[in-house]
């Protein structure tokens, strides 16, 4: 786990080694253990390392290949490293780290070797041979890959900080704000909050020669995970075994990704996904050191799963930690998260990350696990029953339809006509009338000034799959929710040198939640009801059978009351104010009536604070 970055000079003067040096300082943070440059010719390199795997100077990048010449700067773990090194049979290894064998793989099987690595990466590979630089990202986009193009170079980092140390000036994106302010969204396409700064999508390689540069898909879920004709709900047998294969999955994910030369913890909430992944990692003990388990809280009771993290750590043997976050923590702490985050975030939430990952050092684990993804994956959030009643209704299911929402509402406390209202309105989202369908929709245009023209890029999310469910969790995975989290995951753990791994969202695990029929995922109003089903082998019934909570922080009460007067100093202020973004007297008006409470989502005042706090830190 490392930053990476690099100049390719197309035309023009070779890359500098003082501005590689400048680009590898700048993210520094993300390995902290050491750091390299190469130049040569129209390729120039840089790496900064956080050691994991093998700790010895012999990981040192960027890493050259004596015998082919090939050159690799990598950031990430393939945690099957072991498996693909065996399969390259008797080659001479000089390192026991992943990035030789990936270096090797290429050398041995070109672009192809993508297909045999399981893992999150994001690395490039220049090859002396033909002149051509070849970069990739992981299927499920976890680590970043970020680039631009400016005087004939095409410029690339983990960071854009890399990014504008070769000389690229910091531009507001117009577009992506207006994507952000207008519908609430953001990491949904190539584009970041810069002008000119791309990202590469997951799961796509990129080749940049003389020629030009081409991007291409290198891994399609489309076709990995649409094959549930043959699998019955009704079929007892087959649900079971469908089950036995997932917890198989699992385990095999966790086994790959306990593999580390340094200490590893657990990020734990008392959800599903936590409880699923620390009672396997429980039964694979032999391959953790220290047991320890990492969760936050906010000194609020009405949010406070503490209760339940210590359950899960009283019936395993861990040793829980609890970080708190505390409302006067989050003014300096965002101004301090601006930096590493570098567009806006997920609120409270990402600096209660922040605060625990910084905080959680002390106790020396590099390697934190969590459980990104089973929401995704196994359709745990409330608003995918929108397009799942839809599917039941085109099949002529009107009858199960009805049921459905009966039983989804008696699980979340709903009445009859509240359950059908959220139904509805996650179709509404689906169906376009609504965006991310997480909340984010509740935005305020009306506070948009004027001078600023709302300029939202055209959204047609792609909906490759007959399932309607299927292509909402598409979007999710690949255009709202994950990519975000993702996103603000990877900048909280690499901004203190700290390595997140994301055990369910191995491919394979994807590729087989995908595969299984809407029945194994939904039924009688649970939801994830698969993983439910198959956690009861490993823990009582009660941590399997609790319902899904909506993601919960005391946002809204903090900026309503603790922090408003730090959200008024923001959006009185002179550049809040004459930036020309906002409507001072319309965002008075509407932050005058959220105060009241009668308003029920906080994300448009976290907006306003964000895109503030971005804006001053870039200096724009």
């Amino acid at each position: 786990m490392c930053g990476i970055a690099g100049i390719f000079a197309l035309e023009g003067r070779a890359p500098e080694p003082a501005i590689l040096e400048a680009m590898a300082q700048s993210i520094k943070h993300r390995g902290p253990d050491d750091d390299g440059i190469y130049c040569s010719g129209p390729i120039g390199l840089a790496s900064t390392r956080l050691s994991i795997l093998d700790l010895t100077p012999k990981g040192h990048m960027p890493m050259v290949d004596e015998e082919t010449g090939l050159v690799i700067v990598h950031n990430g773990e393939v945690y099957n490293y072991k498996e693909i090194r065996r399969e390259l049979g008797d080659r001479q290894f000089r390192t026991e780290t992943d990035t030789e064998v990936v270096l090797r793989a290429f050398a041995a099987w070109g672009e192809d070797c993508l297909e045999k690595l399981n893992g999150i990466f994001a690395f490039a590979i220049w090859d002396p041979r033909n002149g051509r630089l070849f970069c990739a990202r992981d299927r499920l986009g976890v680590k970043p890959f970020l680039f631009a193009r400016q005087n004939g170079q095409l410029i690339f980092g983990s960071e854009v900080k890399a990014i504008f140390e070769a000389g690229v000036t910091p531009q507001p994106n117009k577009h992506a704000i207006s994507d952000f302010l207008v519908r609430g969204i953001y990491e949904h396409n190539t584009d970041t909050f810069f002008d000119g700064i791309e990202q590469l999508p997951a799961g796509h390689l990129m080749t940049v020669d003389q020629s030009g540069m081409q991007v291409r898909r290198y891994w399609d879920l489309v076709e990995t995970g649409d094959w549930d004709k043959d699998r019955d709900r009704q079929d007892q047998a087959a649900y079971l075994a469908a089950q036995e294969e997932f917890l198989d999955l699992v385990n095999d994910s966790l086994r790959l990704q306990l593999r580390s030369d340094v200490p590893i913890a657990v990020n734990a909430s008392g959800g599903l996904d936590s409880t699923l992944m620390l009672s396997v990692i429980d039964k694979l003990s032999d391959k953790i050191g220290d047991r320890r388990i990492f969760s936050y809280y906010y000194g609020e009771e009405r949010y406070d799963e503490r209760s339940q993290v210590e359950e899960l750590a009283a019936a395993t043997g861990w040793e829980a930690n609890f970080f708190k976050l505390s409302p006067e923590d989050v003014p300096d702490l965002a101004e301090e998260a601006i930096h590493f985050q570098e567009q806006p975030f997920p609120g409270v939430v990402a600096l209660a990350r922040h605060n625990l990952i910084k905080s959680s050092r002390e106790f020396g684990a590099k390697v934190l696990l969590e459980g990104q993804g089973g929401d995704e994956i196994a359709a745990g959030y409330q608003y995918v029953m929108g397009p799942h009643i839809l599917d039941l209704m085109e099949a002529g299911r009107a009858d199960l339809a009805a049921d459905e929402i009966l039983a989804f509402g008696k699980r979340n406390g709903l009445t009859e006509e509240a359950s059908l209202r959220k139904c509805m309105s996650g179709l509404m989202a689906y169906q376009g009338t609504g965006w991310a369908a997480d909340g984010n929709r509740f935005v305020r245009p009306e506070c948009l000034s004027p001078d600023f023209v709302p300029v939202p890029n055209d959204l047609n999310f792609p909906k490759p799959f007959q399932s309607h469910l299927k292509n909402m969790q598409y979007r999710d995975l690949f255009h709202t929710k994950l990519p975000r989290i993702l996103r603000s995951v990877d900048r909280a753990s690499m901004s203190y040198g700290r390595e997140i791994r994301v055990p369910l969202l191995d491919h394979r695990i994807v590729e087989f939640a995908f595969s299984v029929p809407a029945s194994y995922k939904i039924k009688n109003g649970a939801q994830r009801d698969f993983i439910r089903d198959a956690i009861q082998s490993h823990l009582p019934i009660s941590h399997s059978n609790v319902p899904k909570r909506a993601l919960v922080d005391p946002q809204r009460e903090w900026l309503m009351g603790p922090l408003a007067e730090w959200v008024e100093d923001l959006i009185s202020s002179r550049s809040f104010t004459e930036r020309g973004v906002f409507d001072a007297r319309e965002v008075r008006k509407s932050f005058d009536e959220f105060k009241t409470g009668k308003t029920n989502t906080s994300f448009h005042v976290w907006q306003w604070v964000n895109l503030e706090l971005w804006f001053r830190h870039w200096g724009m």
